[in-house]
């Protein structure tokens, strides 16, 4: 008991030192504030995706973040047959804590939901949605960090249209 309660001590340290640093510093709170105005983003999430990869001023577009985290579709070929899976290449700890966001956006990011329904249409699995789902979420992320401008959901079905699917 004394060591849960130490280690749930420690948490709520640790999550104090992290806002201060989130309040002090103009970067991480405009990264916060833009992060969090994607559905299914939360300060925990958008905390991992600041702090785990890298910067956008690095990075020319959003399938590098992707490709970083390894939810990039990777084909393969051999003979006639060609298919494709995860790439798993990536950071696997950013992989794990946007899981259960990108469960979330499914319900709750519209454009996340339409690529869902047309996924679940074609036949897809489960774990396949949420793959790209997840893919869709960092791209999301990343065009918020890179413009500076707040989530829109008309201006991401805008960009969609413009680009074909997914």
């Amino acid at each position: 008991e004394r060591k849960l309660r130490w280690c749930q001590e420690e948490v709520e340290r640790v999550t104090k030192e992290l806002r201060e640093v989130v309040i002090h510093d103009e970067r991480w709170s405009r990264g916060m504030e833009l992060l969090t105005s994607i559905p299914a983003v939360s300060d925990k999430t958008a905390v991992v995706l600041l702090s785990e990869l890298p910067p956008v001023e690095r990075c020319a577009t959003g399938k590098q973040w992707v490709a970083f985290c390894g939810v990039n579709p990777e084909p393969h070929d051999s003979g006639k047959t060609t298919w494709s899976r995860l790439s798993k290449k990536g950071a696997a700890r950013i992989r794990v804590r946007l899981y259960m966001p990108a469960v979330g956006a499914l319900r709750w990011n519209p454009p996340i939901r339409a690529l869902g329904e047309r996924l679940k249409a074609k036949g897809k699995g489960g774990k396949l949605r949420v793959m790209a789902s997840m893919n869709k979420l960092l791209r999301q992320a990343f065009a918020v960090l890179s413009t500076g401008r707040p989530f829109d959901p008309s201006f991401a079905a805008l960009a969609l249209d413009k680009q074909g699917s997914i």
